[in-house]
């Protein structure tokens, strides 16, 4: 019975411990892209150069979303331009209780805190932005 009951015990902390590696998978892939992102735009910022990072990081469902919202604003900052830094008050974290939601926020001036609401899907190559809830 004890080993029995050990044995469910080494379960589910292995169970939990592997949940807690995927969402720490999910969050590093999300400061990795906001880190890139922000970066473009202390650089170039060309539409090439953002396309290609969308489609490194974001599901074709994702960019298929954001191409028919025509959207005069740029979803993953949520205003029309973007600072690099902004990555200074960068934070990404898991939305307890939602399955794959993770939330990015930062604090731009004279707007305050912003924050992003990101679901994530897991692909064969890693983690990708599946949409972002506008």
């Amino acid at each position: 019975m004890k080993t029995k009951l050990f044995v469910l015990l080494l379960a589910v902390l292995f169970a939990d411990c592997k949940a807690q590696s995927r969402d720490e998978q999910a969050i590093n892939m999300l400061n990795e892209f906001y880190r890139a992102y922000f970066s473009l735009c202390e650089t170039s910022f060309s539409a090439n150069d953002r396309q290609a990072l969308l489609h490194r990081y974001c599901t074709k469902n994702c960019l298929r979303e954001l191409e028919a919202a025509d959207l005069d604003y740029d979803p993953f900052v949520d205003a029309q331009d973007c600072n690099a830094a902004w990555l200074r008050s960068l934070s990404v974290g898991k939305v307890h209780g939602q399955a794959n939601i993770f939330e990015v926020s930062y604090t731009a001036p004279y707007s305050g805190k912003i924050v992003i609401r990101l679901a994530l899907s897991e692909e064969r190559t890693g983690f990708k932005i599946n949409s972002i809830r506008l």
